[in-house]
């Protein structure tokens, strides 16, 4: 919103009432801004998960290559 302020341009709706030159149409058309990023990275996740899915894989399993053991070194005591 700052950018096109300085650019000199407005967004004027009329039939949602969105008037970005006043504060409260730049508090809407900044509001709208935020749910519109929040969906964009909710398909995302939903995405993500529906390939891992499909994968057969866990989100949180890696995948263990061939020649690698399961097992930790039995001086390894951390979690991860």
């Amino acid at each position: 919103m700052e950018q096109s302020r300085r650019k000199g341009w407005s967004l004027v709706a009329l039939d949602l009432g969105v008037d970005t030159t006043t504060p409260a149409g730049e508090a809407l058309a900044s509001t709208l801004a935020v749910f519109a990023q929040f969906e964009r990275r909710l398909i995302g996740e939903r995405t993500n998960a529906l390939a891992v899915k499909k994968s057969g894989r866990h989100a949180w399993s890696p995948q263990i290559s061939a020649g690698q053991g399961s097992h930790q070194d039995s001086s390894d005591t951390s979690l991860w």
